[in-house]
């Protein structure tokens, strides 16, 4: 390329050292630099979603570049004054919105590493566990798959508290939401329900360390394919502590 050509293109690419909001990923400095921010944070219900929309110099970024791959967002607002706020999460989505000859508009939407757990259907059975451990088994699934790093602390007055369960099963749920047995996973915020629907600890916490890798070019799995079960339970022995996959009951 003519070395005029490949300078006045470095100039009229867009830069973000100064902006407000500023998006880092794993295809470089400044290839994607954010325009607009669309999203929601609460408590529950998977934590955050973020939809950014973002210029790009280079018109034939492959799609699949960022699925899966881990990307921080900083944002300075009133309350952080001069410190940037980070959110550090993976891309679920990356999209081409269209070019102008110059540059590139791009949207990709970014979630905390716990919203890929509503990816992936399955059957299981936990066989006396409690809920920490049930929790604990689930998220270890997901480290090393892909880029994935999962890491989560949990806030605990007394561990000893949560009693195992004789039975607990997962019946072609998500790994985010099992309805089955009123055990609900969220970002922050993991909660046990009573058959009567009564909350028996508002004080059992998980709370997600988002703290992404970059750099690392490996891409997000496929969700795992659908299984069914059924699950007999067994009353009047003791059942021995572990979790295994329940198999499909053929007529």
């Amino acid at each position: 390329m003519d070395p005029v050509a490949t300078v006045l293109s470095a100039l009229a690419a867009p830069h973000q050292q100064e902006r407000l909001l500023r998006l880092h990923t794993p295809l470089g400095p400044d290839v994607l630099v954010a325009e607009t921010l669309n999203g929601r944070e609460s408590v529950d219900g998977g934590g955050f979603r973020f939809d950014v929309g973002a210029l790009s110099a280079n018109a034939g970024l492959p799609l699949d570049a960022l699925l899966g791959q881990p990307v921080l967002l900083e944002l300075l607002t009133a309350e952080s004054h001069t410190a940037l706020r980070p959110f550090h999460g993976h891309v679920t989505a990356f999209e081409r919105l269209g070019s102008n000859g110059g540059l590139a508009r791009y949207r990709l939407r970014v979630e905390p590493w716990l919203a890929l757990l509503a990816q992936r259907v399955d059957s299981y059975v936990f066989q006396d566990m409690s809920v920490v451990e049930i929790a604990e088994s689930v998220f270890a699934d997901y480290a090393g798959q892909g880029a994935l790093a999962p890491a989560w602390r949990w806030e605990l007055s007394d561990r000893s508290t949560y009693a195992r369960r004789s039975l607990t099963t997962q019946y072609e749920e998500t790994d985010f939401a099992q309805d089955a047995d009123d055990l609900f996973f969220g970002k922050t915020l993991l909660h046990v329900q009573s058959p009567r629907g009564r909350e028996l600890d508002s004080q059992l916490r998980c709370y997600s360390n988002l703290g992404g890798r970059r750099g690392r070019q490996r891409h997000r799995p496929p969700p795992a394919a659908v299984a069914a079960a059924a699950v007999n339970s067994t009353r009047g022995r003791a059942l021995p502590r572990h979790r295994h996959r329940a198999a499909r009951r053929r007529s």
